[in-house]
């Protein structure tokens, strides 16, 4: 079922009325039409399993998510193009905050510091629900080898062409040097 949209295959929209102060876990599990239409969003050759445990919390006013998942995936080698199955362990973990995303107040061509360690990501949202899918999928895509490559490959040994070097073009311009 290529073309669906794998946000609302993996079906993981969370009503905020349903989540009570201690958490509320969500558990998915992909299908293979969830599993194809990821296929079809992505460069994965293919999607064995995809998997995982949500909690959702209220936090300071906002949501925390917090779980972990799994999922094996397989990509093209980047050096042989041939499958490469991969094992991968996620770790998710989101802060959603009421609202819009504020405007960043800062001036053109100025330095911005992002401090990569502070706390985890922040998303915002309107309305009385969160899709958790973006994220998910999102967690997926940044864990997976960037340079996937199978164990025995490796780059043919690149060797020099073998010439005549009376075909180079300093050949010619010494054939020039010796005429004077």
């Amino acid at each position: 079922m290529a073309g669906q949209d794998i946000h609302k295959l993996l079906d993981l929209e969370v009503r905020l009325s349903e989540v009570p102060k201690d958490g509320r876990s969500y558990e998915f599990d992909a299908d293979q039409d969830a599993k194809e239409a990821l296929v079809a969003e992505t460069k994965l050759e293919d999607v064995k399993s995809f998997s995982g445990k949500i909690t959702m919390r209220p936090f300071r006013g906002g949501y925390q998510a917090k779980g972990e998942g799994q999922a094996v995936v397989e990509q093209a080698c980047v050096v042989t193009l041939e499958p490469v199955e991969e094992e991968v362990a996620l770790a998710f973990e989101r802060i959603y905050m009421p609202g819009k995303a504020p405007e960043p107040d800062v001036a053109p061509n100025a330095e911005v510091f992002v401090n990569l360690d502070s706390e985890p990501d922040q998303d915002w949202y309107e309305g009385d629900a969160i899709d958790l899918a973006p994220m998910v999928v999102e967690t997926l895509m940044l864990s997976l080898n960037p340079y996937p490559r199978k164990p025995d490959a490796e780059f043919a040994d690149l060797t020099e062409d073998e010439r005549d070097e009376s075909e180079s073009p300093f050949a010619a311009l010494a054939a020039l040097k010796d005429k004077k």
